[in-house]
């Protein structure tokens, strides 16, 4: 799935779920955890809370996102705004999650695509300038058949004063499986184990 801004107002709040099993879930923590670092991009994987490779990043323009601040809720956004009626990615991904048949147990911390957030000397979140451009894109490669909720709000750090979300572009198709050569898997030691962990699963049933 390609995830594209065309105006670079857009970020992506994404959760993911193993469509088989939605106990396995996203989990950003372990993604930044495993790979040794916060600021995620191509070749990267977003792992599952089984340590398991949900979906793999495999191209990526570079404009910077955020696994470490989260989506925001009603009361970030009122304060951001001075207003009670501006969607916010909390709620709408709880949305998301009750549209697939799941509640809000099941809505964990979220990654987002499009949101350049690093961390000052000081230890404050900040917005890495000069943040997302134009026909910044992200293409994301399923690992296993996935369940996705995806959200277009601000970003609880957007330096934009104004409320006013860009459009995102998605397009998806299907493609072959992941090769034992590929860049994603041979990244690293733990990515190599990862992906032997999602073999040995597979090779358990009629799954994908």
């Amino acid at each position: 799935m390609r995830i594209e801004t065309p105006t670079g107002r857009a970020s992506a709040s994404v959760l993911l779920w193993n469509a088989i099993d939605v106990s396995e879930r996203l989990n950003v923590a372990d993604s930044m955890k495993i790979q040794w670092r916060a600021a995620l991009g191509l070749g990267d994987l977003l792992y599952s809370d089984m340590g398991r490779p949900l979906a793999s990043l495999v191209a990526d323009s570079g404009a910077g996102h955020d696994a470490l601040v989260g989506a925001g809720d009603a009361a970030s956004t009122r304060a951001r705004y001075g207003r009670d009626d501006l969607r916010n990615s909390r709620d709408n991904l709880r949305l998301g999650a009750s549209k697939l048949g799941l509640d809000r147990r099941d809505v964990m911390p979220c990654f987002t695509f499009f949101a350049p957030v690093g961390v000052a000397p000081n230890g404050d979140f900040r917005w890495r300038d000069p943040g997302p451009s134009p026909g910044s894109h992200v293409t994301l490669r399923a690992e296993m058949d996935l369940l996705l909720a995806l959200s277009n709000c601000p970003h609880p750090l957007d330096p934009h004063p104004d409320y006013a979300p860009g459009p995102l572009e998605l397009t998806l198709w299907a493609g072959p499986m992941t090769p034992h050569d590929d860049p994603c898997r041979q990244a690293c030691e733990e990515s190599g184990r990862a992906f032997e962990t999602l073999d040995a699963w597979r090779a358990q049933g009629d799954v994908r």
